[in-house]
């Protein structure tokens, strides 16, 4: 059984993200009071991102990477706060990380050459550092497309599908409907972008 089909799980859920609301308002408190439209409170919680202490933004990360956002999304709306669309939400969570020099150490380098290797390869499992073989969800994928684009924002990969990757990502993050191959691609042309965008 998925881990967020659980009651406690759900309930660990809703109490993390509580705490980062109240982290993310406390900090933009006016900025966030002030908003006016549905729009306006979803940019201020993007911009309190940037202020997240390191341990909270990793937390963010994994919640992006193991494809458990949307139930995320699903809490925060229905607690009356609006959310950004997850896809957006979990690119900035990977833009700050990268910002903040942190973008390699979320995973072994064991394990981020698997996935990356087994994405290359278009398939659906990779193998772990314990050696035993894993599905490889599209959200994981376009992790590790994100690390390697951002490491290496000249490299000119599948140059052909950059104006698909928004909509690929956006399906990953959504509902996990898109394909590992495709997420990684769309990661790695983000990850390549948001590496030039001036700070």
């Amino acid at each position: 059984m998925p881990l967020l089909d659980t009651p406690t799980a759900r309930a660990l859920c809703s109490c993390l993200l509580a705490l980062t609301v109240s982290q993310t308002t406390s900090t933009f408190g006016n900025a966030f009071a002030q908003a006016s439209t549905d729009e306006q409170r979803r940019k201020a919680l993007l911009l309190g991102i940037a202020v997240e202490d390191d341990a909270d933004l990793r937390k963010q990360r994994a919640l992006c990477d193991q494809g458990r956002m949307p139930s995320f999304r699903h809490a925060m709306e229905e607690s009356g706060t609006p959310f950004p669309d997850v896809h957006i939400y979990c690119r900035t969570v990977l833009h700050e990380e990268g910002l903040r020099g942190r973008i390699n150490t979320y995973r072994l380098n064991r394990e981020a050459t698997a996935i990356y290797s087994a994405a290359r390869a278009q398939q659906l499992v990779y193998e772990n550092i314990d050696g035993v073989e894993r599905a490889l969800p599209c959200e994981t994928s376009y992790d590790v497309g994100y690390q390697i684009g951002w490491q290496k924002p000249d490299w000119s990969f599948q140059s052909k599908l950059i104006s698909q990757a928004e909509d690929n990502a956006a399906a990953c993050f959504e509902n996990g409907a898109t394909h590992p191959t495709l997420a990684f691609v769309a990661g790695v042309h983000h990850g390549q972008a948001d590496r030039k965008r001036p700070t």
